[in-house]
């Protein structure tokens, strides 16, 4: 969904979820009985020829009929954001009193991947307890989260794989369903995996820290244009034509976390080229 302000200008085209309070009744507006969707929402119009920026046209909260994969606009507005010359350019009289708040998709997001992570990282941790050591990843490419013996850097093993019963986490089935195997990007060191000494150091170097038993990387929203992220030099795609890609920097951003080896990598920080975001495993 999109919202505009109430002179058409757009605050936002990733909106997940809107609420809207409708005001009193206006005229014209009859709520009793059976009531349509335009005797509780309001719309405006925005005037041709109105002072920029804005965007001509009408805007209707009630315009619930829109084609298959369009976009619904909602109009959001409040007359005292506008100065007296601002709100003529409004079709007047102004008959206008819904009140819009909305949600974007990534806000929702930022809460979902956060709930993933503490079930992820709960989970982990109870593996490393049980066992004394970190799991084995899955593959880049590797669609349903089978471990593979001695691979080091990959997603998250939900599968058995290679590596043999009991040696992939226990997810919750929420997890896999949704594909969270497939998003988080898990690293352990060769010394905290099955058939190593103990998890102690020399680790994996984290910036000048090499006593890191693991760690986590939430990659950002692929980087498809310019500026790109350091690591790939071109558009990142880590789901190219429905399959994954195996390669590391189509998944994160900087060039040692995307190169993985020889057990070095960065705390990223974010700037126009890097989104990724890191959590430590001890």
């Amino acid at each position: 969904m999109r919202v505009v302000d109430g002179r058409g200008n757009l605050l936002s085209d990733r909106v997940a979820l809107a609420l809207i309070a409708p005001g009193p009744a206006l005229a014209g507006q009859n709520r009793a009985g059976a009531s349509r969707p335009s005797d509780w929402m309001d719309r405006l119009t925005v005037v041709a020829g109105c002072r920029a920026p804005c965007q001509p046209g009408t805007y209707d909260n009630a315009g619930y009929t829109h084609a298959n994969n369009q976009p619904w606009t909602l109009v959001k507005y409040e007359g005292e954001r506008f100065s007296i010359a601002q709100q003529r350019d409004l079709q007047a009289p102004v008959a206008f009193n819904d009140r819009l708040v909305y949600i974007t998709i990534d806000e929702v997001l930022e809460h979902v991947q956060n709930r993933a992570l503490r079930e992820l990282m709960s989970v982990i941790d109870e593996y490393r307890v049980a066992k004394g050591y970190l799991p084995f990843s899955a593959p880049l490419d590797e669609v349903d989260g089978l471990c593979q013996a001695g691979l080091r850097l990959g997603h998250p093993p939900l599968g058995a794989g290679s590596c043999g019963p009991g040696e992939a986490l226990a997810m919750p089935a929420w997890f896999g369903a949704s594909g969270w195997h497939r998003y988080f990007i898990f690293a352990a060191s060769g010394r905290c995996v099955r058939g190593s000494t103990g998890c102690n150091a020399p680790g994996l170097r984290l910036d000048t820290n090499n006593g890191i038993n693991g760690l986590l990387f939430s990659p950002g929203r692929p980087l498809l244009n310019p500026p790109y992220a350091a690591s790939l030099g071109g558009a990142q795609r880590p789901i190219n034509g429905g399959a994954l890609s195996a390669d590391a920097a189509d998944w994160l951003d900087d060039i040692e976390n995307a190169a993985g080896a020889p057990d070095i990598y960065v705390t990223p920080v974010p700037s126009a080229t890097v989104n990724d975001r890191l959590h430590v495993i001890n």
